[in-house]
Formats: C-alpha cells, sequence, structure tokens
C-alpha cells in the first residue's frame, strides 16, 4: 500500500467515525453514559461562573431549572416539569479542570441556553475530540513507520471502528480531556525518537505533563513514560562533563530520595501534595484517609486485606475485573449493564492474540521487510511501557482499594494511541504480503460488524424497545 492510498483510507476513517459517533449521538438517551449528567452540570456551572459570583445566578434555581429540562427531555414527558418541584442540589464547582472551563467557555461564547441544544452541541464537542485522537493516532504511525503507510491507516481504521470508543465520544464525559493528552503526548514521544532538535518536543511534553493536574488523575502514569524517555537525554547530555558520570548515576538515587521524601516525610509531602492537586498514589478518593502517603491509616491494612495472593478471592476478583476491563475496551456499554453476545468477544479475543503472536515474530523472527532501526524499537517501547503502565493504573485502584467495583475500558482510553499502532504493527506483521491486506480486511470488517451488532442489536432494542 503505498501513501496516497493510505492517506484515502485515513479520509474514509475519520468520515465513517463521524457517522458512526453522529449515530450515537442520536441514539444514546441522555445520561445513558456513565456521569454524563454530573459532567453537563459542572460545564453548566462553568457557564454561569460570573454570574454565579456576582450573586447574579442562583446555583438552586440553576440546577432545578437544569433537572427539570432533563427530566423533560429524557423521560417522553408531555410537559416540562415545574422547577420548584424538582431537586436542586448544586455540586461542588471542579474550576480547576479544563475540559469544565472549556467547554462552559464555549456555551457562554454562543450564548447557549437551551439545554438540550446545549447537550447536544456538548456531544458534537466529543466527536471532534474523537477525530483529533484518530489524526494523532496516523501522525504518530507515521512518524515511527513511515516505509509502511499501511500501520498508520489500520491504526486509525481500528479506532473509527471500535465500538466503544465511537460510543463514548458521542456522549458528555471528561474523559475525553484524557484521551486528547495521552494522544498528543505520545504523538510527542514518537517524533521525540527521529529528531536531533528535541528541546521543542520537551518544552511541549513539560507543559503536557504540567497541565496533568487540570485534566484528570487517571493521566499522572505519563510522568513515568517521561522519565524513562528522559533518562538516556540525560546520560548523552552529561557524557564528556566535569562529573558527567556521578551526573548521571546521581539522577535514579535523587529521583527515588525525592519519591521517598513526598511519601514518607510529612513536612515535604504536606507541601507538594497540594501542587499536585491531589496526592501522588492517592489518586482514587478514598474516603477517611489522611493525605500522606503510606503513613495514612489503615492503607496499609487495606492493601494486605485485598491483596491476598493466597485467597481464592482475590484471584476472583482481578479475573472479574480483567473481563470486565476486556469486554468493556470493545463493547459493554453504557453502566457494563449492556454487553454483547459473548461470541463477539471470543472474535476480539482471537484479534488481540493474533496481533500478540505478531509482536512475537517481530521480537524473535522478523522477516527482512520488517526489521526496526533502533529508533523505531525505542519509541514503540516507550509506547509499551506507557500502554502497561495505564492498564497496571487500572488494574491496581480496582484490585487493591475498589473490592466493590470493576475496572471500565475508557479507563486505558489515554492509552489509545499506543494501542491502536501496537496492535496494528503485530497483527499486520504476522501476515505475509500476498494476504496481508485481506487480513486486514478481515479484521477490521469483523469490528465493524461487532459495532453495527452493538448499535442495532444491543443499544437501539434496549431504550427503543425494538425487535429486529
Amino acid at each position: 500500500m503505498n501513501l496516497s492510498q493510505a492517506k484515502w483510507l485515513l479520509v474514509l476513517g475519520l468520515v465513517l467515525f463521524a457517522v458512526r459517533a453522529g449515530l450515537y449521538i442520536g441514539l444514546l438517551p441522555l445520561n445513558e453514559m456513565p456521569d454524563e449528567l454530573e459532567h453537563f452540570k459542572q460545564i453548566r456551572l462553568a457557564q454561569h461562573w460570573d454570574g454565579l459570583q456576582a450573586g447574579r445566578v442562583d446555583p438552586k434555581r440553576l440546577m432545578q431549572e437544569l433537572n427539570a429540562d432533563y427530566y423533560y427531555l429524557s423521560s417522553g414527558l408531555d410537559q416540562r416539569p415545574d422547577p420548584d418541584s424538582v431537586e436542586g442540589a448544586s455540586p461542588t464547582p471542579r474550576r480547576r479542570l479544563v475540559y469544565y472551563r472549556l467547554l462552559g467557555g464555549l456555551l457562554a461564547w454562543l450564548d447557549v441556553e437551551s439545554p438540550g441544544r446545549a447537550w447536544y452541541l456538548c456531544r458534537v464537542v466529543s466527536l471532534l475530540f474523537g477525530l483529533t485522537v484518530l489524526v494523532c493516532a496516523w501522525a504518530a504511525g507515521r512518524v515511527l513507520i513511515p516505509e509502511r503507510p499501511i500501520v498508520a491507516a489500520a491504526a486509525v481504521l481500528f479506532l473509527c471502528f471500535l465500538p466503544q470508543y465511537a460510543a463514548s465520544c458521542a456522549t458528555v464525559s471528561n474523559d475525553r480531556m484524557p484521551e486528547l493528552a495521552g494522544a498528543l503526548f505520545f504523538l510527542l514521544m514518537a517524533r521525540l525518537q527521529r529528531t536531533e532538535r528535541a528541546w521543542p518536543i520537551w518544552l511541549a511534553l513539560g507543559l503536557i505533563l504540567a497541565s496533568l493536574p487540570l485534566v484528570k488523575k487517571t493521566t499522572f502514569f505519563l510522568l513515568l513514560v517521561a522519565g524513562l524517555a528522559a533518562w538516556p537525554w540525560w546520560r548523552r547530555f552529561t557524557a564528556g562533563r566535569p562529573y558527567g558520570r556521578l551526573l548521571s548515576r546521581a539522577l535514579p538515587f535523587v529521583v527515588l530520595a525525592a519519591f521517598l521524601a513526598v511519601t514518607f516525610f510529612p513536612p515535604v509531602a504536606n507541601r507538594v501534595v497540594p501542587l499536585l492537586g491531589m496526592p501522588v498514589l492517592k489518586m482514587w478518593r478514598i474516603p477517611g484517609l489522611d493525605p500522606v502517603l503510606f503513613r495514612q491509616p489503615g492503607m496499609l491494612n487495606m492493601l494486605a486485606a485485598q491483596v491476598n495472593p493466597l485467597s481464592l478471592t482475590f484471584w476472583h476478583h482481578l479475573h472479574l475485573n480483567l473481563v470486565s476491563l476486556f469486554q468493556s475496551f470493545w463493547a459493554a456499554y453504557g453502566y457494563l449493564t449492556l454487553r454483547l453476545a459473548g461470541g463477539w468477544y471470543l472474535g476480539a479475543w482471537l484479534l488481540t492474540i493474533l496481533a500478540l503472536a505478531g509482536w512475537w515474530r517481530l521480537l524473535y523472527r522478523p522477516g527482512p521487510d520488517w526489521r526496526l532501526a533502533p529508533w523505531q524499537g525505542r519509541g514503540l517501547g516507550l509506547l509499551a511501557a506507557g500502554a502497561v503502565l495505564n492498564l497496571a493504573v487500572v488494574i491496581i485502584r480496582h484490585v487493591a482499594f475498589l473490592q466493590d467495583s470493576l475496572s471500565q475500558g475508557r479507563y486505558v482510553f489515554p492509552t489509545l494511541v499506543p494501542l491502536a499502532l501496537l496492535g496494528a504493527t503485530g497483527y499486520l506483521a504476522l501476515w505475509p504480503d500476498r494476504v496481508r491486506r485481506w487480513a486486514l480486511a478481515a479484521g477490521l470488517g469483523w469490528i465493524a460488524a461487532m459495532d453495527l451488532a452493538g448499535l442495532w442489536q444491543t443499544i437501539t432494542p434496549y431504550f427503543y424497545f425494538v425487535v429486529f
């Protein structure tokens, strides 16, 4: 496949994604994806923030009006309920998060007061976020594997047809900002491996990392990925300088000492934690725990109670979380209540296994046409490290700290670009040239059929009582 053909596939993928997400926008009822109503309330608070501060807008009345409109739009009522008859508790404004500021500012600038129009406009903005992530996947694929445009095209088409992602990008959610931040971060990581003039990229990476407290707590693992990328640059920077070997070897110990100080020394921790916006490891708002890491009352007892390899309950809980994470990454919609038939997930497992088998071939028996340069290996290795760290954070969160919950696929969407590129590379590397395009078409066809099954056999009948 040449570059011109791959570009046409990029355009096709963007158009199909917009059409599919548009269908989800129209068919998914309001607040049928996780916490959509709560996110929209925060956007409305951000939209009227100046009036709330000046006392011109009553937060209780604003929420009563919003809830009355929500009940009218979502419940099929003949008339709008009296706002005085509905609940009007106002959530605490989360002004720190840039997603609410951005969309609230957009609604204020456009002067959109109609709740229905504002809600669906925010859904359209989510679609635009999704399209940007697809473009980042294309750009990262072209940077890392420029000699094979089919890899970038395959990554875009995978994200285009992935059922859960299109459904997620059709709703109002703060998850869109971590996805965009992750996509831009890994695109810059890819470009970092090819450039000799690295400081502009490091500057851009620094801006992304500095903004993480304004994005979402689920993106803090990107700091570790940046550390892995910075290590060889630091070694080259200190090489040949006075005390260069000492500086090179001292850096890991300095970082470890800083981590231990934040972790175990309260005078340091109590000053650093507010700067991060939340504790470094206590990212999940466990009630009743002190913000000083590992000195929190009950933290070690909680870990000892939950992480018990000798208990069958521990392994059962871990198994349930892995199954939930995999299925909801593909197509367990809503609050993990709308799942496709098991056969569809067997097909998803097969595609995953084939991609892993392709990576086994790349690592141990690469053909002459799939040998990667060292810089390509480093770039793909950083993408893999990001994906593994993201998965580890999600699994540890639910297995060690949230025993009554199941992990959801949207929590690993900040690494959509690495997952798509690594999966496309491994899957394509498995097949010989003469059947590669047919294998790609078959894999994408299965995912597209899975999406249609989710849209027309799961979502539509469930919400609209349609029988196919």
